[in-house]
């Protein structure tokens, strides 16, 4: 929680002073008790049953290919967009993927299943071709977390890929302050 709304024992200066210039949520309700169908919901603007989603026995479930989505969207109005972390919507080869949902850029775990290990052996990754670098559509390897390691500790790597997305995107001369959307979304 923030100083800003109300926590007593740790302050968050940097964050009150953004708080105080812009916009505080004080209520908050989800779509679903479970992540995959929440983070659906918040992304489709759809309820889960309107999905096909009840409860947890969707786990198998799949976003349908013609589904609109809040970064698709965005890209469309001209936004950067990222995903870092649970995407939990799909597997390999579907439709369904961060990258054919409105999303430039994508490191993290395809399915539910996978996402609820803070050492995989891979994650997902898609970073788009640009001019003078190769693009990746594929696994990111993590040998050091082979056969039970705990060498690479994901949420570590997520932030560390969020505070890179914020710094590729800082204002300059090039950009001119473009809008970004960074869906964080942590194990």
């Amino acid at each position: 929680q923030l100083s800003c709304y109300g926590e007593k024992h740790i302050t968050t200066p940097k964050l009150d002073a953004l708080a105080a210039s812009g916009v505080r949520f004080r209520n908050a309700y989800v779509a679903e008790s479970s992540c995959s169908q929440s983070r659906q919901a918040l992304l489709t603007g759809r309820w889960p049953h309107e999905n096909g989603l009840v409860g947890l026995a969707q786990l198998g479930f799949r976003m349908h290919p013609g589904q609109p989505t809040l970064p698709a969207l965005l890209k469309a109005a001209g936004y950067r967009t990222c995903l870092i972390g649970k995407w939990g919507l799909t597997e390999e080869g579907l439709p369904g993927v961060p990258q054919k949902k409105g999303f430039d850029e994508f490191v993290g775990y395809l399915s539910n299943q996978e996402a609820h290990d803070y050492y995989p052996e891979f994650l997902w990754r898609y970073d788009p071709p640009q001019p003078g670098k190769d693009g990746f559509d594929g696994k990111l390897q993590f040998p050091e977390n082979a056969n039970g390691g705990k060498g690479r500790y994901i949420p570590d790597l997520c932030t560390t890929a969020a505070l890179n997305f914020l710094r590729y995107g800082k204002p300059d001369q090039f950009n001119h302050q473009r809008p970004f959307f960074l869906f964080l979304s942590y194990t």
